[in-house]
């Protein structure tokens, strides 16, 4: 920015601008989602440049008025707010900050029935936490807010003339898609039971608790809870964290498990390795064990060493489709697929970017890739030739990736 006398700093400048809320997500600024590309003094009129999410974006006008507004309050008269288009806005310009923001949750039940048409979001608090303390406090009745489509494998298949046992595993706020299924499975299968353990550092901390009474209530002896509680509890087996060894001896002296068993587990990660081995030694298969973790402990590890990185030159010519638009461009094999996808402009759908929520998932029609981390795909989508491309690296020369297959 050319300096002038008498002007505000640039970084005084971005941070009011960082106070300007998106309309659609109000929990991230203008500037974490990248909107507001940059700015500068042209004969004393500040020239804002923004790129609204997509073209058309309805919101944009009023982007620009909370923009100028902000900069008015601060003294700033001479605005001009320009709009560029070219090129097109992309995830990648999310800031690290705008990022961390952005969370997923799950999905509740609705409250008269599965098929009522009402969607419902679990979202606990967490200290500090940027979306949960806004949706928590300033979230209110008319707010709309932009989502993505549901995605995933956290769910099996349902026959309503089964007889099964199914088992859940949910730790803290991991009990919102749980519940779903719970109430879905017995409504589904009037023949099946389900079994919950249900996770939490203390009794005022269990979320949907008056729910989860009510549902025992309606399908007694088909629905039992046993709720493990770090603290508050007197007695050993129901006390402590769900670890291997609490699903040891649940196993042994409450609740018995088959190798026909279903079992979901949502949770922090050292939860569901511990609860998924155990259910293995068990002799519950692979398949029929469903996973949904709230985030990775090793987001950011050090990639996996294969025999690429002999060269860490070595190139790749990579095709992608996103939307039904193909792009072919060159890429590093340290460079992951969705890395390079984001650096070439496509739109490529992520979250998380360590292997756990099945956003950026996407097919392999031509060549090899490598994934360093999967906690999200079922190993028959894997055989089928699906990646997550946010943990894929390249190991041919030549890539063809298609997010649009299904």
């Amino acid at each position: 920015m050319e300096a002038i006398d008498n002007k505000p700093s640039a970084d005084r400048i971005w941070n009011w601008l960082k106070a300007v809320p998106d309309p659609e997500i109000p929990v991230v600024s203008v500037v974490d989602l990248g909107i507001v590309r940059d700015f500068a003094w042209e004969e004393g009129v500040l020239a804002v440049r923004v790129t609204p999410t997509y073209s058309g974006c309805p919101a944009t006008a009023v982007i620009s008025m909370s923009i100028e507004e902000a900069l008015r309050i601060n003294g700033i008269d001479e605005i001009r707010i320009e709009t560029v288009l070219s090129p097109p806005w992309t995830t990648d310009w999310i800031s690290d900050e705008g990022k961390e923001k952005l969370k997923a949750y799950g999905i509740a039940p609705p409250v008269d029935g599965i098929n009522d048409e009402v969607l419902r979001v679990g979202i606990k608090r967490v200290d500090g936490g940027w979306f949960s303390s806004w949706a928590n406090e300033e979230l209110k009745v008319g707010d709309t807010l932009e989502a993505m489509k549901p995605m995933g494998n956290f769910y099996a298949d349902l026959d309503p003339t089964a007889a099964r046992r199914y088992l859940g595993f949910a730790g803290g706020s991991g009990i919102t898609p749980l519940i779903s299924i719970i109430k879905t499975v017995l409504e589904e299968e009037p023949k099946s039971t389900f079994s919950l353990v249900y996770g939490n550092r203390s009794a005022a901390s269990v979320m949907f608790r008056e729910e989860l009474e009510d549902l025992k209530n309606i399908y007694l002896g088909r629905l039992s809870v046993l709720h493990i509680l770090e603290t508050e509890s007197d007695i050993d087996l129901f006390s402590g964290r769900v670890d291997r060894e609490k699903c040891d001896a649940l196993f042994d002296a409450w609740l018995p498990v088959g190798p026909d068993d279903y079992a979901f587990i949502c949770g922090p990660e050292p939860m569901m390795l511990a609860v998924s081995d155990a259910l293995k030694s068990r002799g519950v298969a692979k398949d029929k064990i469903k996973f949904e973790l709230f985030k990775s402990s090793h987001p950011k590890k050090a990639k996996a060493k294969t025999s690429q990185e002999a060269d860490a030159t070595a190139t790749c010519e990579a095709t992608v489709t996103v939307d039904g638009i193909s792009r072919t461009f060159g890429m590093t094999k340290d460079q992951t697929i969705l890395e390079a996808a984001l650096a070439a402009n496509l739109g490529a759908p992520f979250a998380c970017k360590a292997g756990v929520c099945s956003t950026c998932r996407a097919k392999v029609i031509e060549g090899e890739g490598e994934m360093e981390a999967n906690f999200a795909l079922e190993d028959y989508e894997v055989e089928h030739g699906f990646v997550l491309t946010c943990q894929c690296r390249p190991l041919s020369d030549k890539i063809v990736i298609d997010y649009d297959q299904h």
